[in-house]
């Protein structure tokens, strides 16, 4: 008696990679992200009473505060996109800037609701309150744009690792089998028919001819010997000076 094969685990029924399940996500977000950002307007707002400036311009103090931590994550985050290290650190340095500054405030706000009577426990408890509300709104702007703007070889690198892990859970053995799966060729699309096909090397130029020699070239340069200089002797007298004239030697 041949024991059944146990059944091939099944994957979920809600795919991530679906588009609404993304927008879903997003909106999700967006929402804890308005709800902190509101919960920060009111304690910043009244807070501005202590510029002394009218009312009618007291809601100027959040959006000046806590307006930069949306502007500069989402700069943060383009600029991670870009793979500009340098813009994106600064980004970063500016936004924990505006964040520590809006804890304060917030926490300063607290404490002068409550006369600034520090042995009540109910003070820091509107501190913890207070002080989440601009880092609950940081966290979700990152989240936002990590959904928004994220790298494409970073996206590659995933969809790589869920078809690799893909492959193990539901066949060991898929590297001895021929063909795609048809399970993953329905979730992950089929392969491109040019990706199997390996790039032919591109021929390697042929040399260049040498150049023929011209007869200058061919024929070397002779240089003419000089000619060799005979000294003739000088001629021997033929009268001698010891000798009287009209004798010869």
């Amino acid at each position: 008696m041949t024991t059944p094969a146990p059944p091939a685990p099944r994957g979920a029924r809600v795919s991530p990679d679906r588009p609404f399940v993304g927008y879903l996500v997003i909106v999700l977000v967006l929402i804890v992200m308005l709800a902190a950002m509101a919960f920060s307007f009111i304690a910043l707002y009244e807070a501005a009473e202590w510029t002394h400036n009218p009312q009618d311009f007291w809601w100027l103090a959040p959006v000046i505060i806590d307006g930069p931590i949306l502007v500069y994550t989402a700069s943060y985050a383009i600029w991670r996109w870009r793979g500009i290290d340098k813009f994106a650190h600064h980004a970063m340095r500016v936004l924990i800037f505006f964040t520590g500054l809006s804890v304060s405030v917030n926490t300063l706000h607290v404490g002068s609701g409550w006369q600034w009577q520090w042995g009540m426990p109910e003070v820091y408890g509107g501190i913890a309150m207070a002080a989440v509300a601009p880092i609950g709104a940081l966290l979700a702007a990152h989240e936002v744009t990590r959904l928004v703007f994220m790298n494409h070889e970073e996206g590659d690198q995933f969809a790589q690792a869920d078809v690799a892990d893909a492959l193990g859970a539901t066949h060991p053995e898929a590297g001895d089998e021929e063909g795609p799966d048809p399970k993953l060729e329905a979730l992950f699309g089929r392969p491109s028919v040019f990706a199997e096909e390996e790039e032919e090397p591109i021929p390697a130029a042929p040399p260049l001819p040498e150049p023929e020699p011209t007869e200058a070239a061919a024929q070397p340069e002779v240089t003419p010997e000089p000619e060799p200089v005979i000294e003739t002797p000088a001629p021997r007298p033929t009268t001698s000076l010891l000798l009287p004239a009209g004798v010869r030697a």
